[in-house]
């Protein structure tokens, strides 16, 4: 029985992919979710090596072994699904590292965490917050509001507080600020959503 389908099924399984992969090989911000559109094309692929091999398998060793394997894969696709949901805009493939290898893998993070940094500078500060300033180098900055304190691109003072995103870390962002409270100041929080950080609250010593 003849199981692989017609040559012309298969190279369009194959080519019609290929040029939405490698055009997006090369954008800066690499998610998973932008592969999405190849999916379907490599479920099917992978469904007919699936069927091919079963199929060959069961006519040199019989069916004795077929029911086992396909449990044993199951079962290891339902722990690897468990294991990294629920699946978040950082969500790494677990075949690549999973979250721990966020970082170094795909732009995190699009200014958020600034709404639970300005609540605690709210909290530190006692809600006198006329006279307090928040550097943050991020292009959304100017669109970025906080509880407590003013938000400026500016080089802030003894006191003041600095946002230091991990995508500006990323893309290799040279903040003089940064640096400054790094060597002189604290960490006082970060801001991490299921375990990768997007975004750490510095301040300055009085």
């Amino acid at each position: 029985m003849m199981l692989w389908p017609s040559p012309s099924v298969l190279a369009m399984l194959l080519l019609v992919p290929l040029p939405y992969a490698a055009l997006i090989s090369f954008t800066d911000q690499k998610y998973d979710r932008y592969v999405l559109p190849v999916v379907p094309y490599l479920a099917l692929l992978a469904g007919i090596g699936l069927v091919v091999a079963a199929d060959r398998w069961s006519q040199r060793f019989g069916d004795r072994l077929l029911n086992p394997a396909g449990l044993t894969a199951a079962v290891a696709m339902f722990s690897i699904t468990v294991a990294t949901q629920p699946y978040t805009i950082s969500f790494a493939n677990p075949l690549t590292g999973g979250q721990k290898q966020a970082r170094t893998i795909i732009l995190l993070g699009w200014g958020e965490g600034h709404e639970v940094l300005g609540a605690e500078i709210n909290r530190r500060e006692s809600g006198h917050c006329d006279d307090v300033r928040i550097h943050a180098d991020h292009q959304f900055v100017d669109h970025i509001g906080v509880p407590c304190g003013d938000v400026v691109r500016t080089p802030v003072g003894p006191g003041d507080y600095v946002i230091r995103y991990i995508s500006g870390i990323q893309l290799g962002r040279d903040d003089p600020v940064e640096r400054d409270v790094m060597r002189r100041g604290e960490l006082v929080m970060q801001f991490d959503i299921f375990g990768v950080t997007y975004a750490e609250l510095w301040q300055f010593a009085d």
